[in-house]
C-alpha cells in the first residue's frame, strides 16, 4: 500500500502535467493567433492587407502582388498564393485566392491587362 508522501507526489507530478499542458494549448493558440486568419505559410502583409509568402517573392513581385491586390479592390482577406514573371519588363501573372474562389490577374509594363475575377 502506498504512504501519503508518495500520493502526495503523485498529484503534484498529475498537477505540473496538467499545468504543462494547459501553458502548451495556451501557446498553440496565440501563435495560431498571430498569423490573423492566414494559411500556414503565409503571413498578414499589412501594407498590401493581404496573405503573402514574403520569402517566395523578389521585389519586383512583391510590387507585382501589391498592384494586382490593390487593382480587386476587395475587402475580404486574400491570399497571394502564387506571382509568375512572364517575359517581358513589368509582366506578371499573380494568382490570388479566397477560400475556394481564384483570381488570375495578368500585369503587362506594371498595369493590370487582364483580371479573370473570383472563380
Amino acid at each position: 500500500m502506498p504512504s501519503n508522501l508518495t500520493l502526495l507526489f503523485a498529484d503534484r507530478r498529475a498537477d505540473f502535467a496538467m499545468v504543462f499542458l494547459v501553458a502548451f494549448l495556451l501557446l498553440v493558440f496565440l501563435l495560431g493567433a498571430m498569423s490573423e486568419g492566414c494559411p500556414r505559410g503565409f503571413s498578414l502583409d499589412r501594407s498590401m492587407d493581404a496573405c503573402v509568402d514574403n520569402s517566395s517573392l523578389d521585389q519586383s513581385q512583391y510590387r507585382a502582388a501589391e498592384i494586382a491586390v490593390e487593382s480587386l479592390e476587395s475587402s475580404k482577406l486574400v491570399v497571394v498564393q502564387n506571382v509568375l514573371t512572364l517575359k517581358c519588363p513589368g509582366c506578371f501573372k499573380v494568382i490570388i485566392n479566397h477560400e475556394d474562389l481564384y483570381n488570375n490577374v495578368t500585369l503587362m509594363d506594371w498595369t493590370v491587362a487582364e483580371s479573370t475575377g473570383w472563380k
